[in-house]
């Protein structure tokens, strides 16, 4: 997001505000002064980084959960939420028994696990191979998939790098009593292929 605004007041403190529901917030990442909020005689103590902190509203002489989420930050430059804000139907974890509960199929488990400590190392591409698990919530697969990608191209700042992925394999899936139609999501599959630069399927299923 970018935002521009002009100033002619009496008070030396202004900032930005968003209009989200603030129950659905997970936590904040920004390039900016950091990682306390500006207040009082903290103006020369926050250093420009990149900084990130899970959402909390601490109660003063109550609470004392630090850095505080609220507030001023100042010489922000930009600031994102979590990639899946955008999907209300995928379920987040909020604590650990929820990460136990779903092992492997819990949402960022693998991602923060196996795949986040890599980051800074060298990319040249992806080979890809997932989908079966989605079969039975189809229609969202195309939408998450885009959003993963370019996440991951973000988080790697190297560009464009080559992402290459696989149609899911054909199968019956009343072997395992689903009734849902895989098609669909074959379908969504290759509508990826045609929103993503640099981004090719290898089919798997002829007609």
């Amino acid at each position: 997001m970018n935002a521009s605004y002009s100033f002619g007041g009496v008070v030396d403190l202004m900032g930005l505000m968003f209009d989200y529901p603030e129950q659905n917030v997970k936590n904040k990442q920004w390039v900016g002064d950091g990682p306390y909020r500006v207040w009082q005689n903290r103006m020369q103590g926050p250093q420009y980084n990149l900084w990130q902190n899970k959402y909390n509203d601490p109660i003063p002489g109550e609470s004392f959960e630090y850095p505080e989420f609220k507030g001023y930050f100042s010489n922000v430059a930009w600031m994102s939420s979590d990639w899946l804000k955008a999907f209300p139907d995928v379920k987040l974890p909020t604590n650990e028994k929820d990460v136990d509960k779903l092992a492997q199929r819990c949402p960022t488990a693998l991602y923060n696990g196996m795949l986040r400590p890599l980051i800074g190392f060298t990319m040249r591409g992806v080979i890809w191979y997932q989908g079966e698990d989605n079969v039975n919530r189809a229609s969202s697969y195309s939408a998450l998939m885009q959003k993963m990608i370019s996440g991951w191209r973000n988080e790697w700042k190297e560009g464009t790098f080559p992402f290459y992925y696989c149609q899911i394999a054909p199968y019956d899936y009343s072997l395992i009593n689903w009734s849902y139609n895989s098609a669909y999501l074959r379908e969504q599959q290759s509508m990826v292929e045609n929103n993503v630069d640099n981004c090719r399927m290898v089919w798997t299923y002829t007609f």
